[in-house]
């Protein structure tokens, strides 16, 4: 897991140090202490691969300098024998990410206290030794103690990280800024891993807070007691710098040491090992129980929330569906009202106004022709009798109630149209509605219920298919083929709702044309006992014992059996009988057919003239009888 770890520290020279030497040292550079002239030489260090990479930040407008340039200014811009250098920010860089993601995240600490303080900085990232945990990579960021201006000039000292508790507030911000920062690297990175730069103390007591705040829903209360649970975990001891240097000159003399040590160690990881199988034994005793109660009721919860989600839509739809058909039947009016014959009174009008139209005509044409008579009658101010029935005419069209109502008509109808575009342009947005919601409808069922819906319409498209002839069937049998091999690829989502719209379509294609091959099945039934019945008929109209009452019984049935067939007719195909009525109707026809043909032949053998059936060949006439 990722560990988090900041820690703000001075450089002073009260404690004998300098920050040339601690840059040095912290870049694997050789710099030269221009202040008391020793040379600072951890160019061995670089070389050896310790320093993985080295950065630079400065403020905005500051010319670039090296690392010497920078140290040897912060030396010389201080005076006393205790005065502070620099500061260090030494920052555990989570091992999970790569190189290039820990220098991006060394970048936003480094631009994030250069912001604040308005200070120079240096980042050198270290990376974890060959005998050392190798999850140990991590970055000092030395940082001046005054700040730096655009010239590149040391100015006025930090002093909010100097006096408390100003500075405790600053070290909280500086560590929360690390921890906010490593995290949002972690999850750009796609990591799981977090880290919390509280003390394991802080962390018990915040969750034990959580956790002892009374009655709380099952997924916040086995959350909080996962987190105090997680902070009772005792720390690794960590042997510590001199220890370690003891351990590896004690390795290179090939002599055995600190085995007390190693011993506490192993005493200690194991008891650490016990309190890790109580927590365990009590997660599986106590907060187990709780965690599965927390899934079901989240499962319920979920469950609810689709429920009313579906609930939601199928009332969207049934809107958009409702608007729609209001649509079209308002459309369906309004086209009416604008295709409706005008009314009397338009007619009216338009022949007033025709009138006007001709006697203004006329006048224009009397004067064309006797022009000094109008230029007498201009001169004389006398009206003219062709300019008195025009200003009649004119008179009457502008008085007349028909032409008022017939500008109401024409205003109205002007109305009914805009209203009938507005529609129309509205209806493409309106017809599409229905559709998206039914695709998220269908989303919402779930991949598994759509392939089973899909699977039970082809099985119904399949039974349809025996029913229709082979023209019919075969361009059917194709597309639902193709739909079976579509299916069998699996699609998921968007692409399932997709085949489930071509499998409806389908259906309701198979089901119209089933439909129509049924109503031609019916129409040839009807066809053939109307032709059966008709034969008969000639039959009996041909026999020259047409007055015999079996086949005037005959008759009568044949007439009822004419008059169902034009009543059959007669309905909407939908609501012809079924097939086997129909064929129990051919089949009495034929029946009564025979009969007729029996009844016809036995009539024959009593009788010299035969039937003559118009499809026999005529016989030869019988000349007159001698004597």
């Amino acid at each position: 897991m990722a560990i988090g770890s900041a820690r703000v520290t001075s450089i002073s020279r009260s404690g004998g140090r300098s920050a040339t030497a601690a840059a040095a040292y912290r870049t694997g550079q050789k710099i030269t202490d221009e202040r008391t002239g020793l040379i600072h030489d951890y160019t061995p260090k670089a070389r050896n691969g310790g320093v993985v990479d080295v950065a630079m930040y400065l403020p905005e407008g500051a010319p670039t300098m090296t690392t010497a340039e920078l140290w040897n200014k912060a030396e010389s811009a201080e005076n006393r024998k205790n005065s502070q250098l620099a500061r260090e920010l030494l920052v555990a860089l989570p091992h999970e990410l790569t190189q290039v993601q820990r220098r991006e995240l060394v970048d936003a600490i480094a631009g994030a206290m250069v912001e604040r303080y308005g200070v120079a900085a240096e980042a050198a990232i270290h990376q974890p030794g060959a005998e050392g945990d190798q999850r140990n990579h991590h970055v000092h960021l030395m940082f001046t103690t005054r700040r730096m201006d655009a010239s590149g000039q040391l100015t006025e000292k930090t002093r909010e990280l100097d006096v408390k508790p100003r500075s405790s507030a600053e070290v909280r911000w500086i560590r929360g800024m690390v921890e906010e920062s490593t995290n949002q690297a972690l999850e750009r990175a796609g990591l799981d891993e977090r880290i919390d730069m509280r003390s394991q103390t802080e962390q018990a007591a915040a969750a034990m807070a959580k956790f002892d705040r009374g009655p709380l829903p099952l997924d916040q209360h086995a959350d909080a007691l996962s987190r105090f649970m997680a902070s009772q975990w005792e720390p690794t001891l960590h042997e510590g710098s001199d220890v370690t240097a003891a351990k590896r000159a004690a390795s290179r003399r090939v002599e055995p040491s600190l085995s007390i040590l190693a011993q506490e160690n192993e005493l200690r990881r194991d008891s650490q090992e016990l309190a890790q199988l109580d927590a365990q034994i009590y997660h599986f005793e106590y907060f187990a129980p709780l965690q599965a109660a927390a899934a079901a009721r989240q499962q319920e919860q979920e469950r609810q929330e689709q429920g009313r989600r579906l609930s939601e839509l199928r009332r969207q739809l049934s809107d958009a569906r409702h608007a729609v058909d209001q649509a079209k039947a308002k459309a369906a009016v309004l086209r009416g009202h604008l295709n409706a014959a005008p009314p009397p009174f338009v007619a009216e009008a338009q022949r007033l106004k025709a009138e006007a139209e001709q006697a203004k005509a006329e006048a224009q044409q009397w004067r064309a022709e006797h022009p000094k008579k109008a230029w007498m009658a201009e001169k004389l101010d006398r009206p003219l009798e062709v300019d008195r029935v025009a200003g009649k005419a004119a008179e009457r069209f502008n008085t007349s109630p028909e032409r008022g109502q017939a500008l109401q008509w024409q205003a109205e109808r002007g109305e009914l149209s805009a209203e009938l575009e507005r529609i129309d342009a509205q209806y493409p947005t309106l017809a599409k509605q229905p559709g998206r919601i039914e695709d998220e409808l269908l989303l919402h069922y779930g991949d598994d219920q759509l392939r089973q819906d899909i699977e039970d319409r082809l099985r119904v498209v399949h039974g349809l298919e025996r029913s229709m002839d082979a023209e019919r069937r075969d361009p059917v049998r194709g597309v639902r083929m193709e739909l079976v091999e579509r299916l069998e690829h699996c699609p998921t989502g968007t692409d399932l709702v997709q085949v489930y719209r071509d499998a409806e379509r389908l259906l309701k294609r198979a089901q119209r044309l089933e439909s129509d091959c049924t109503r031609a099945r019916k129409l040839e039934m009807l066809e053939a006992t109307k032709l059966v019945l008709r034969e008969a008929h000639s039959l009996i109209e041909k026999s020259p014992q047409s007055a015999q009452p079996e086949l005037d019984e005959a008759l009568s049935v044949i007439q009822e059996q004419e008059t169902q067939n034009r009543k059959w007719r007669g309905m909407d195909a939908d609501q012809w009988p079924a097939l086997d009525v129909l064929k129990h109707r051919q089949d009495a026809a034929s029946d009564l057919r025979g009969m007729v043909e029996s009844r016809v032949r036995a009539f024959e053998q009593y009788s010299d003239v035969p039937l003559q059936d118009p499809s026999w060949p005529d016989k030869p006439k019988r000349g007159p009888r001698p004597g």
